[in-house]
């Protein structure tokens, strides 16, 4: 049940979430939290908050001198792999160790904050508007006086959100649709 429930959050992109997520990575070390971790990682992917990056990159750092060895080195390596491809979908970094992350991150955190894109949300319709951290987006039904303050900011991401999960589900899709109206032919014939 917390792994659904921790999708979801990311599902959202509630930057809200991010902090207790962050806390769940700091317990990396906890059994329970730590097989969690993958579905933390990707929740936090898809939130794509500043406030993410310290944290992996500590989770990072607690395996700078591991040495790969035996199934639970293996189990290991994919979470330092699932924290590393987290790190690149939040910042657009390609770095690969700790050491590497943070100083990419010293380097580049000023920038990646001015160019931000903000997520607002109207509290009647519910659809996201994203935008320039700079400034506010208007609501599509402003002139309605019910949307004259109807946003509400859920996030800022310090770069546009991975699309490729977005063009996968709708392939996904589209290849289930075709195999159910060709199992609805075949049935008819």
């Amino acid at each position: 049940m917390a792994a659904a429930v921790i999708d979801s959050l990311g599902k959202l992109g509630y930057e809200s979430a991010a902090a207790p997520l962050n806390k769940l990575i700091d317990r990396a070390g906890d059994s329970d939290t730590r097989t969690l971790l993958p579905e933390i990682f990707k929740a936090v992917g898809r939130i794509g908050s500043a406030s993410s990056v310290p944290p992996l990159i500590g989770f990072l750092r607690s395996f700078d001198s591991a040495r790969w060895f035996g199934s639970a080195a293996a189990e290991d390596k994919k979470l330092v792999d699932a924290c590393n491809a987290t790190l690149k979908a939040t910042t657009g970094g390609e770095e690969e160790e700790a050491q590497e992350w943070d100083s990419w991150w010293r380097g580049h955190k000023a920038g990646l904050l001015a160019g931000a894109i903000d997520t607002h949300r109207c509290r009647i319709t519910w659809k996201r508007l994203e935008g320039p951290a700079s400034q506010k987006p208007a609501c599509a039904n402003a002139d309605d006086k019910d949307h004259a303050n109807c946003l509400e900011k859920v996030r800022t991401r310090l770069i546009p959100e991975p699309k490729e999960d977005e063009d996968a589900k709708k392939k996904e899709d589209d290849k289930k649709d075709k195999e159910d109206k060709k199992d609805k032919e075949d049935k008819k014939e």
